[in-house]
């Protein structure tokens, strides 16, 4: 029997096919979502995206063009999955130019339907003009037709305007990220503790809003030995930005587009740092914790939900405060009995905090109910 006449249909729509922590959320909520017909459309969908999609029931439909041709014909292809089913539809964006499409879409779609937004970052980002369009849009488009939305933030900071609360209306929710928490032996946890040299990780694809440019100017000044890794998008030896600053900096590095065992990568590093200025809710500082490596941040989203007291969340973007608390760190990663009960701690710490079998029936909660 085709499930379309058995059970209702959930159509994601997510504007990016990266492996940035918003998508691979994403990927985790359509793979563990059993109860609904799954319909998932991507705009430039990379290989790992594809790959990751491990549910037999995820039919996947992707663009790899952005032209008005292409929409039209995306168009068609939902309705003909869609059928004549008399089942509920669910429209459910994710990041800004999937949730202006969830929104156009479902006005092809001549049936019961609710949309539902997501929300990742902050309504006044550090992006292109093109990008900031597209979320004002998103904000504005259904406050001024009127058609009722469910918005679904990942972080309180996203609601934080009162403005923007009084835009979006009483139908708002925040959900937590979800991660996998895996049991680690202790002794995993604490392996870097007898490292000789600190070591520094950065995660995170190379753009304004993700605050390399703070980060460089940071190293410039530190008066302690380091190495520091870059993973993510653009941090590679074609990035000629990149390498400039890195060799006026003289330190030991290493770039990584992508890692296969980023896991890995956090349990063999000291710190993980992160000076962005418009996340909502940084995944990267979830998987750092989770394999006992503590974090250094920027006041970003709920960082200090977070972080706690087992890293440091610094009292502004400046870079001053930043180096006060790398220096705090670097004395701390010295008195190993210190650093190795830090290092336990933010791994009991975050795996009470961000479970995704909770974000997983929260999101259901909401399909049934909206």
């Amino acid at each position: 029997m085709n499930s379309r006449n058995t059970k209702n249909i959930l159509i994601l729509i997510s504007g990016s096919g990266a492996q940035g922590g918003a998508e691979k959320q994403l990927i985790k909520l359509a793979n563990n979502l059993k109860s609904y017909s799954l319909i998932m459309v991507v705009f430039n969908p990379n290989k790992k995206f594809i790959s990751s999609l491990k549910s037999d029931s995820i039919e996947l439909v992707y663009n790899l063009e952005n032209k008005l041709t292409s929409f039209k014909k995306l168009i068609g292809i939902i309705k003909e999955k869609v059928g004549n089913t008399d089942k509920k539809i669910i429209f459910q964006g994710w990041l800004p130019k999937g949730n202006l499409t969830a929104y156009i879409i479902s006005f092809f779609i001549h049936k019961k339907s609710s949309i539902f937004f997501s929300h990742r970052n902050s309504f006044f980002i550090f992006q292109s003009m093109q990008s900031q369009i597209i979320i004002f849009l998103t904000l504005l488009l259904p406050f001024i037709t009127r058609k009722k939305i469910v918005h679904i933030a990942n972080s309180y900071s996203i609601y934080k305007y009162k403005f923007i609360r009084s835009i979006l209306g009483k139908r708002r929710f925040v959900i937590n990220n979800g991660f996998l928490i895996n049991k680690i032996e202790e002794e995993k946890l604490t392996l870097s503790s007898q490292n000789k040299i600190l070591k520094l990780l950065y995660v995170a694809r190379f753009s304004p809003e993700k605050g390399h440019l703070t980060l460089l100017k940071v190293l410039k000044k530190l008066n302690f030995k380091y190495t520091i890794t870059f993973v993510g998008s653009g941090c590679s030896k074609k990035n000629k930005f990149l390498i400039k600053s890195l060799s006026k900096i003289r330190c030991e590095y290493k770039l990584y587009e992508t890692h296969d065992d980023i896991d890995s990568l956090y349990r063999e590093s000291n710190y993980t740092l992160l000076f962005s200025r418009s996340e909502a809710s940084p995944n990267v500082l979830v998987e750092s914790m989770r394999q006992g490596t503590p974090c250094i941040t920027t006041p970003v989203g709920n960082t200090l939900e977070m972080v706690g007291k087992y890293g440091w969340v610094t009292n502004d973007f400046s870079v001053n405060s930043i180096i006060k608390d790398l220096q705090k760190a670097n004395i701390i990663f010295w008195n190993h009995s210190k650093y190795k009960k830090l290092r336990l701690n933010c791994y009991r710490h975050i795996s009470k905090m961000f479970s995704l079998d909770e974000m997983i029936l929260n999101y259901e909660y909401l399909y049934k109910n909206f």
